[in-house]
């Protein structure tokens, strides 16, 4: 089952700033939707593509 959340919820998951969040999600590595009011909900279970440098995020969603 897909359950949506907040960005804040999610960076605090991934020890990573909400900001990071918003700029995954713009660039479509994170999939969720953005509402009318331009704020955004992530879909959970988190599903990232991972880029092209830095670190594979395959193993990060469980991390704390």
């Amino acid at each position: 089952m897909i359950m949506q959340v907040t960005p804040a919820q999610v960076a605090k998951r991934l020890s990573i700033s909400e900001r990071r969040v918003r700029q995954l999600l713009t660039n479509g590595r994170m999939s969720g939707q953005k509402l009318e009011n331009g704020r955004w909900l992530v879909n959970w279970p988190l599903q990232i593509t991972s880029g092209k440098r830095g670190p594979d995020m395959n193993n990060y969603p469980t991390r704390i």
